[in-house]
């Protein structure tokens, strides 16, 4: 101990070292693979690639914003929650990925019979998704995930 009473403590003040492993280029890759999904999905929305039946009612402009808005929210409100690292989203992106699936199968023959390129940007898009959730939960990325949950029951 010093003589001096006013000299502070010599303590090392430091944060603790991270101590988890570095994100696997897959899961990376599988979260840039949802945006770009997504991101096709946009492009039916484009005036002239979606063919209008003259029976389909009309949908105002503002709606479909809206829906474009709070699931484009969602997808990347999970997606990043994944990228960083929290199970319960992957979990979650996959359930939400196979709604959508579901959803858009129903429609699929008759997208591909009225406007052809929208039938083949949803089959692409869904391709691109399985990718996804290919990587999310083998190899690198299924490793990354389960690692997350040994420690946390370690330090439980």
């Amino acid at each position: 101990m010093s003589s001096n009473p006013y000299q502070p403590p010599g303590a090392e003040v430091a944060d603790a070292p991270d101590s988890s492993p570095p994100r696997p280029r897959s899961v990376h890759l599988a979260c840039q693979l949802v945006l770009a999904s997504f991101a096709l999905g946009l492009v039916t929305l484009v005036p002239g690639v979606d063919v209008t039946r003259p029976d389909d009612p009309a949908v105002h402009w503002a709606v479909t914003l809206v829906v474009v808005l709070v699931f484009g929210a969602i997808t990347v409100w999970l997606t990043y929650a994944t990228h960083q690292r929290r199970n319960w989203a992957r979990w979650a992106l996959l359930g939400y990925l196979i709604f959508g699936w579901f959803l858009s199968a129903g429609e699929l023959p008759s997208d591909l019979e009225r406007a052809p390129l929208v039938g083949l940007l949803g089959v692409g898009a869904a391709v691109i998704e399985l990718v996804a959730v290919w990587f999310l939960f083998t190899g690198a990325g299924a490793k990354w995930f389960s690692g997350r949950q040994a420690a946390a029951s370690a330090e439980a």
